[in-house]
């Protein structure tokens, strides 16, 4: 993860590590933080990393898929390549996550931001 011996590491995450963080973190919170969104899971992509040296900030963008509210006899709709945007907060003996998905335009809204869910990943 981004841990090594149960302090911060030092050396920047790579964008892998950083997609674990991410991956894990969708799967035990999405679809409580956007209820009755599920996300689906495996489809988090890694765009692009901005590293905040001094507040150990590394904010990330990409896209994701999830399943969207089931409607009457049509289902449940996926959405794919979606944006979402992420803060991942690195501290002494966790991280924090803030997470944004990019909500599409539909009939009754136009398309914004919804967010953040946040939460904290401890190492295994």
């Amino acid at each position: 993860m981004l841990f090594v011996s149960g302090a911060a590491s030092a050396q920047r995450p790579t964008k892998e590590q950083i997609q674990a963080v991410l991956e894990d973190f969708c799967q035990l919170n999405y679809d409580k933080a956007f209820s009755p969104k599920q996300y689906i899971e495996n489809t988090l992509i890694v765009d692009s990393l901005k590293f905040n040296e001094e507040f150990k900030i590394i904010s990330v963008k990409g896209k994701h898929s999830y399943r969207g509210q089931a409607l009457p006899f049509i289902g449940r709709q996926s959405h794919t390549n979606v944006d979402y945007k992420a803060e991942i907060f690195v501290l002494e003996k966790s991280v924090k996550v803030k997470f944004w998905k990019w909500y599409e335009a539909d009939m009754g809204s136009e398309g914004h931001w919804e967010g953040p869910c946040e939460n904290f990943m401890f190492p295994e």
